[in-house]
């Protein structure tokens, strides 16, 4: 049974392996299959792939780059992509694959807006250049020569699919920036190449001093569907709250400047909300480091869950533990959040934990992808983990949560799952202290804050770990706590590379 799509990281992987093991010996060729992978997370690309069952067994490119070879020719004024590396396994070859694959991926590319499509074919293959003829490449563009070979390009002019984009976008995408030139090209990409195209993509600029709003300025020029609200230099926190303000979308979604996403994230996700009329999507992720190609599989908080609606209350005993705190891997219908009066925290650091917990406490309707939609980018200026003075942040987010809470009478609903939260922000919070000074300041901000959530924190429902470190934090004993604290880190090391070795 032959199924056609667009790939998945895990397919990509499994036809990159096997092309490596095929031309492998070659120099330089992962070099080559991590350009095509970073391509595609980047949106300079997509794969589409024929499956048998769950096998890929076959694939096309659609490109989106810029190609010298065509920049001087009268197709330069038209919107045009590149369809390249086509590959069907042997025992798969002849059963229309390439046809249908190239089908879907004119398709998709017109839908984004472009108007012309090429194709280049070594001049002697009489046999490929008949196929390409065949699907419509008929006129030729441009030549040259390729490692000792003649190249022709073949173009087609593409049946024009109107871009649905209505009086009111069905998404709206907010995404704060401050001084973000170095990566908002790559973001912006990859958003404007998602094959669900009826959005609106709302940046907001808290007071950059760099180039970063004279690129979104020219990027308007190009696409209608972006827009910029600037703002001085108040935060993250104070943007998203604008960009909410500003948003129109039947949806909402507050994604990073700095991260990547897959080509057809927005289209699961509104796929998934309109079906079961979800309040919020939350969806799976990667961390990567320099390049998406070195990604870092993010364990799956919910692998366990089914593909269902789940209440809040269903979860009441592990909704804190079952979500990353993020907003930028949640898909919100926005009426939801106005009819709650849901507002990000105006913090410097972590002002997306407060809006992120109190959404899902407050959700009927709350489905889990375990796909991994999204390449979170570690260690980037523009991200909460480089943050240097957030030390006793936790305190105020942890703070408004609990009297959220208390306001809205979720205290006793979900005082299992917040007590083991409170308890696992505690350890957080003093394993990161770099000093002694600092961890006497903290251990104070953590009895204090202990103070003022008693009534939401049960250390009967606690295990022996978690109650141990509360009442060593509320001893107050600076020596034996930052003890006990260094013996759970020790602890949870050992554990972590016993789980990789095995």
């Amino acid at each position: 049974m032959y199924t056609y799509s667009i790939a998945t990281v895990d397919d990509i992987r499994i036809l990159l392996n096997k092309w490596e093991k095929v031309r492998g010996a070659e120099s330089n060729y992962k070099r080559y299959l991590d350009m095509y992978f970073n391509d595609y997370i980047s949106g300079r690309s997509i794969f589409f792939v024929v499956k048998d069952d769950l096998n890929p067994v076959g694939s096309i490119i659609l490109e989106f780059c810029e190609l010298d070879d065509i920049s001087v020719s009268y197709v330069s004024k038209e919107k045009y992509c590149f369809l390249s590396t086509f590959k069907i396994e042997k025992p798969y070859e002849g059963h229309g694959h390439i046809s249908k694959l190239t089908k879907m991926a004119e398709n998709v590319a017109s839908k984004m807006g472009y108007t012309y499509a090429i194709i280049s074919v070594e001049e002697s293959n009489q046999r490929a250049k008949s196929i390409y003829t065949h699907f419509g490449y008929k006129e030729v563009i441009s030549h040259k020569q390729e490692y000792g070979r003649n190249i022709i390009f073949l173009g087609k002019k593409l049946r024009r699919k109107n871009r649905i984009i209505k009086k009111h976008p069905y998404v709206s995408i907010v995404v704060p920036v401050y001084n973000s030139l170095k990566y908002i090209s790559e973001t912006t990409n990859c958003i404007l190449h998602q094959t669900f195209t009826n959005f609106e993509l709302i940046f907001v600029d808290d007071g950059s001093s760099d180039l970063t709003s004279k690129f979104i300025y020219e990027a308007i020029q190009q696409d209608k569907r972006i827009k910029i609200i600037q703002q001085k230099h108040l935060g993250a926190g104070i943007a998203r709250n604008n960009g909410l303000k500003a948003a129109t979308g039947k949806y909402i979604i507050f994604l990073d400047s700095d991260d990547l996403f897959l080509p057809n994230m927005l289209e699961k996700l509104v796929k998934t909300a309109d079906t079961y009329k979800t309040d919020i999507v939350t969806f799976g992720f990667f961390s990567f480091k320099n390049e998406p190609s070195n990604y870092i599989p993010t364990p799956c908080l919910y692998d366990d869950f089914e593909e269902r609606l789940y209440s809040s209350y269903e979860l009441k005993k592990c909704i804190f533990q079952k979500t990353v705190a993020a907003a930028w891997n949640k898909f919100f219908k926005r009426s939801y959040l106005i009819r709650h009066e849901i507002k990000f925290q105006g913090l410097p650091f972590f002002n997306d934990e407060f809006f992120s917990r109190i959404a899902l406490l407050q959700s009927e309707r709350i489905f889990y992808i375990k796909e991994s939609l999204l390449f979170y980018r570690l260690n980037s200026a523009q991200n909460i983990h480089s943050a240097k003075d957030g030390s006793t942040l936790f305190s105020r987010v942890v703070e408004a949560i609990y009297f959220a809470m208390d306001k809205s009478n979720l205290l006793f609903t979900f005082k299992e799952s917040f007590s083991a939260y409170f308890a696992e922000v505690i350890f957080r919070a003093l394993s990161h202290a770099t000093t002694n000074e600092t961890f006497s300041a903290i251990l104070e901000e953590c009895n204090g804050l202990f103070d003022k959530c008693k009534s939401g924190v049960c250390l009967t429902c606690l295990n022996k770990e978690e109650r141990d470190l509360l009442e060593y934090v509320l001893s107050g004993d600076t020596k034996l706590c930052q003890s006990y604290i260094n013996q759970l880190l020790n602890i949870r090391l050992r554990n972590k590379q016993i789980n990789n070795y095995i």
